[in-house]
């Protein structure tokens, strides 16, 4: 809005008027815009059965978190890669090669759910569904686990309970995000260098 020629004072009046359904500004080059345009294309089946989450189907809720957390987390912690991690997400694809993982998604949204404005249409408590998420990650967080996303997952749960106060636990989560580092398979660093040195560069901006 600023971009646009907005006041602060127009900004700040219209903050309140926002709803569930609203994108907050993203750049233009975002691979992210994103989510709204692949939408648009054919979906996988394991895309369809929502495999990533098993917290909410609602695809609406899903949307607005994702648009939350890269507009206003991934610009500043740049933990992974935006355009890897929506186009994995949308083709459904697992496994080694996949820059997407349940244990990822949901520590996405566990962050996300911190920036969404309260209103008094809500029909759900975005506090209690963080909590969910982060109860669905830890399920799922393994400390012997070197993938990639699982890094990643931890080094988010670090933002997300920094968020909540809990200090402790969140330095405790980037300890472990940052040792994971050095068991990441070399073949991996080979091929995806991109999502590896964002990785990387993300988690010791954030171990400062």
């Amino acid at each position: 809005m600023l971009s646009n020629g907005d006041s602060p004072e127009s900004i700040v009046k219209n903050i309140g008027k926002l709803t569930l359904n609203d994108n907050p500004p993203s750049g233009n080059t975002s691979p992210a815009a994103s989510f709204a345009e692949l939408e648009q294309a054919p979906k996988s089946p394991a895309t369809e059965l929502g495999v990533w989450t098993k917290v909410t189907s609602d695809k609406s809720v899903l949307d607005h978190l994702f648009q939350l957390y890269f507009s206003w987390v991934h610009p500043v912690h740049t933990i992974f890669s935006e355009g890897q991690f929506v186009q994995s997400y949308h083709n459904g694809s697992h496994g080694e090669s996949s820059h997407c993982s349940s244990v990822l998604v949901n520590a996405v949204c566990a962050m996300a759910c911190h920036l969404h404005l309260s209103l008094e249409i809500d029909t759900l408590n975005f506090q209690d569904l963080s909590i969910k998420f982060s109860d669905a990650v830890r399920d799922e967080l393994s400390v012997d686990d070197s993938g990639l996303t699982m890094i990643q997952a931890f080094a988010i749960m670090f933002l997300v309970e920094s968020t909540r106060g809990n200090g402790l636990l969140a330095t405790s989560y980037l300890n472990i995000a940052a040792e994971g580092l050095s068991r990441v398979d070399p073949q991996i660093r080979i091929s995806a260098p991109d999502v590896w040195t964002s990785t990387v560069l993300g988690i010791q901006g954030l171990n400062v």
